[in-house]
């Protein structure tokens, strides 16, 4: 589990926690943080590796950085090496948002992410219907 708000203050975290099943605990990880922003507002899969032998990753997507705002990057967490990255994607421009939709398709390794709120312009926000499908092998939306 990856950022969100903490409180009732409304202070946005760029915490991990791992969920370990045998014996449930909660277990919080200090992974080496390069590039890493704290969002709240995003969504996360983990997507296991295309070749064996790979490390899964956890890919965090869009969100609301009290520092940046919106967050149109992907970050990536590899589990096995416990590091943050930024993806550098190509492909279609995306605009990230808050509080959108997502899932991981294994058969075509895509994320599909819809919706949530976005900034149409400097001074309007609202809904948004986008639709964008993220190819994970090849960092491409």
């Amino acid at each position: 589990m990856y950022g969100g708000k903490i409180d009732s203050t409304g202070n946005v975290t760029s915490q991990l926690w791992v969920f370990h099943i045998q014996n449930q605990t909660w277990v919080s990880l200090s992974a080496g943080a390069q590039e890493q922003w704290a969002v709240v507002g995003h969504s996360a899969h983990v997507v296991p590796p295309l070749l064996e032998g790979g490390s899964p990753v956890m890919l965090v997507l869009f969100g609301h950085c009290p520092l940046y705002g919106y967050i149109s990057q992907v970050q990536q967490y590899n589990i096995a090496k416990n590091t943050w990255s930024a993806v550098v994607t190509d492909g279609a421009l995306v605009q990230g948002g808050y509080g959108h939709s997502s899932v991981f398709d294994p058969s075509s390794r895509a994320i599909y992410i819809h919706g949530g709120y976005k900034a149409f312009s400097a001074n309007k926000y609202g809904l948004s219907g986008d639709l964008y499908k993220y190819d994970v092998d090849r960092s491409r939306w």
